[in-house]
């Protein structure tokens, strides 16, 4: 018998970066509740995901 473990997540992004819950990705929406003009965001993230993560601020930054 072999056991197959499914991934019910696309291989190319990470939830985070999916829309799920709204218009707006649950990172976006993070960006959204720490937007201050005191203190810029610290993000850490993976080098796979540096544009993908350039493009969200970005688009984050204009709403």
């Amino acid at each position: 018998m072999v056991v197959v473990e499914a991934d019910f997540w696309p291989l190319s992004k990470s939830k985070q970066f999916q829309k799920i819950f709204s218009y707006n990705t649950m990172f976006q929406n993070t960006l959204l509740r720490l937007k201050s003009d005191y203190i810029l965001p610290i993000i850490a993230t993976n080098i796979q995901y540096k544009l993908l993560v350039v493009g969200r601020v970005v688009c984050a930054a204009r709403i």
